[in-house]
């Protein structure tokens, strides 16, 4: 088991989180951050050393990935509510402060990837937020259009934009040195 639960504790008790309530998720699904600038301003440099920290710490906690990518998006000029976002991941860290990434001896030595993608999602600017993980075994995805494209070597209109380097994944598909299948977003 690979995990950092003394540097965990480290980010908690600098942050004065140590004895905090713990949560059960790292970040709802459901929260919109958005560049609110009504809101006040937080200290900024406590903001964003403590984002460096989650960041780091994310190397063995991949659960944290998609909070940590979303909270890291107002490193620049933090409001008082992504103040309480980032709260919210470090009392899911102190619930979860021995979490690590396990590698069983004698397991498969395939490699499995996860990629999601919310497009349009993003209250200011409407961009896209997109996550991967990575593990030994298979690909896995909930975007149907990227598998075919991945499985179709035929370059579509819609797919000219993809500049040929880009095709490696249809290259290790092709040479079946990867498999993809589909994966449902909402499971």
């Amino acid at each position: 088991m690979v995990k950092q639960e003394s540097y965990a504790r480290r980010i908690l008790k600098e942050a004065k989180m140590q004895n905090s309530n713990p949560a059960h998720v790292p970040m709802d699904p459901e929260t919109k951050l958005s560049k609110v600038e009504e809101e006040p301003t937080i200290n900024a440099t406590s903001f964003q050393k403590l984002v460096g920290c989650l960041r780091y710490l994310m190397h063995t906690r991949p659960d944290m990935a998609y909070s940590d990518g979303v909270i890291s998006q107002y490193i620049q000029d933090p409001r008082e509510s992504h103040g309480m976002e980032i709260k919210h991941v470090l009392r899911y860290i102190q619930a979860t402060v021995g979490f690590g990434i396990k590698y069983d001896k004698g397991s498969s030595r395939q490699l499995i990837g996860y990629s999601d993608s919310s497009h349009n999602v993003d209250v200011d600017d409407r961009r896209s937020t997109t996550g991967h993980i990575f593990y030994f075994v298979i690909i896995r995805n909930d975007n149907q259009p990227a598998i075919e494209l991945s499985k179709n070597p035929v370059f579509h209109g819609r797919s000219k934009h993809i500049v040929t380097r880009d095709h490696f994944i249809r290259e290790c598909v092709e040479n079946e040195q990867v498999l993809v299948e589909h994966v449902a977003g909402d499971q």
